[in-house]
């Protein structure tokens, strides 16, 4: 995550968020995390800053529909 405009601690930020991220890819890649997809996309939305009890109605939403809310 970079923003031409952001400060140093934004982007320090921003790589704490895409080194998590890619951990998370990586255990899954890995098969050390193997679940059917909705804790990893629950654990990217918490680490990307959703609140968990949010990621997880989103991601359940998405595996009940098969689509993304509305976020209108």
């Amino acid at each position: 995550m970079y923003v031409h405009f952001a400060g140093r601690a934004a982007l320090v930020e921003g790589l704490a968020i895409e080194s998590q991220l890619l951990t998370l890819l990586d255990c899954v890649s890995r098969g050390i995390w193997s679940d059917d997809g909705t804790g990893a996309a629950t654990a990217a939305l918490i680490t990307a800053g959703v609140a968990p009890d949010t990621a997880a109605a989103k991601v359940a939403h998405v595996r009940g529909t098969g689509s993304p809310p509305s976020p209108f």
